[in-house]
C-alpha cells in the first residue's frame, strides 16, 4: 500500500509531526473538505463526528485535528487504527478534543494498532480507549470489520467494550502468567501482552519510564530498536534478577516469531537489536497486509 510505505515525518495539521504517507492522502482531499464544511453559516454544523477504520481511522485522526483547529466541535472514533503522529501529536489532540468526544477501539490480536513504532503514539488515553477480543493469534483477520471487529454490529454502547487495562501487573502474577502460557506461545496475543508488560516493568526499574507507552499490546516492544536494546542489555548487567527478566522478554519474544530460544550467555545490543528488528518487521508486514486486505473489503 502506497500510503503505509511512504514511511518517514511530515509536517501535519498545528504544525504536529505526523507520518508522511497518511499525511500525503489527507493532503490529497484537504482543500475538499474545508470546502465542504465551510459552505456559509447557516449551514455550519454544531459537531462534527470523525471515524474510520483501518486506514480511515488514521485520517479521521488529522481531519479532527484539522477541524478542532478551524473552530469546530469535533468528536474522533477510530477502529483498529494506527498510530499517526508523534507523541507531540497525540499530546496535542488530547489536549484539543475533551476526552468524552474521542474512543478508539483496538483488538489485541490486530496488529495495525501496534505500528508505526515509537515515536509515534496513538491520540487517546485513559477511559477513551476500548478493546474488542477476538481469537488468540495476532493476524490479518483479526484487523477486519467483519471479523476482528464483527462484535460492534451487535452493540449498542461504549459500555459493550472493556476498558483498555493500563495498570501494570504485580511482579508475580507476570511470573505466574508466563508459567500459565509455557510455550508455543508463537503470534499468542496474550504472550504480547505479558511481553509489553515485564518490558515496562524493567524499564521503570532503570529508570526509564518516559519510553513506556501504555497503549494497546506490545507498544513497549516495538520502540525504536537501538534506544530498546541499549535500555535492556543495560539491565541485563545491572542485577541477576533483571538479567532473568531481559531473558523472558528475549526468548518469548523467539518464541512469539516461532524462533529458538537463546541461552543464558551474554546478551549483546547486536543480538537484541537483530531479534527487536525481526520481530518489527514481521508485526509491520502483518499490519500491512492487514490494512491492504481491509481496503479490497
Amino acid at each position: 500500500m502506497a500510503t503505509n510505505a511512504n514511511i518517514g515525518y511530515g509536517i501535519g495539521p498545528r504544525g504536529n509531526v505526523v507520518h508522511r504517507g497518511f499525511l500525503k492522502t489527507f493532503k490529497s482531499y484537504q482543500s475538499q473538505l474545508v470546502s465542504f464544511v465551510s459552505q456559509g453559516s447557516a449551514k455550519r454544523p454544531s459537531t462534527i463526528h470523525c471515524m474510520g477504520h483501518s486506514l480511515g481511522g488514521a485520517l479521521a485522526n488529522l481531519n479532527a485535528c484539522m477541524l478542532r483547529d478551524a473552530g469546530f466541535n469535533v468528536c474522533l472514533y477510530t477502529i483498529g487504527a494506527p498510530r499517526v503522529g508523534i507523541v507531540s501529536y497525540a499530546q496535542d489532540i488530547t489536549k484539543q478534543i475533551a476526552p468524552g468526544q474521542i474512543r478508539r477501539i483496538a483488538n489485541p490480536c490486530d496488529p495495525v494498532p501496534m505500528v508505526p513504532l515509537f515515536p509515534y503514539m496513538h491520540a487517546s488515553r485513559g477511559s477513551s480507549e476500548l478493546l474488542i477480543r477476538h481469537g488468540e493469534k495476532v493476524g490479518i483477520d483479526a484487523h477486519l470489520l467483519h471479523s476482528g471487529y464483527s462484535k460492534m454490529a451487535y452493540s449498542s454502547s461504549w459500555s459493550d467494550f472493556s476498558p483498555m487495562p493500563h495498570g501494570l501487573s504485580q511482579y508475580t502474577d507476570l511470573s505466574r502468567e508466563f508459567a500459565k502460557l509455557g510455550g508455543g506461545g508463537m503470534f499468542n496475543a496474550k504472550l504480547l501482552d505479558l511481553v509489553g508488560k515485564l518490558t515496562e516493568q524493567v524499564l521503570r526499574s532503570m529508570g526509564y519510564a518516559y519510553l513506556v507507552t501504555v497503549q494497546g499490546g506490545l507498544s513497549l516492544a516495538v520502540t525504536a530498536a537501538d534506544l530498546l536494546s541499549e535500555v535492556l542489555v543495560k539491565a541485563a548487567n545491572a542485577s541477576k534478577l533483571l538479567a532473568e527478566d531481559v531473558f523472558t522478554i528475549v526468548n518469548s519474544m523467539l518464541d512469539f516469531l516461532g524462533r529458538a530460544p537463546i541461552s543464558g550467555t551474554a546478551l549483546t545490543i547486536q543480538t537484541l537489536h537483530w531479534i527487536l528488528d525481526q520481530f518489527s518487521t514481521e508485526m509491520a508486514g502483518r499490519a500491512q497486509q492487514a490494512m491492504l486486505k481491509a481496503q479490497r473489503g
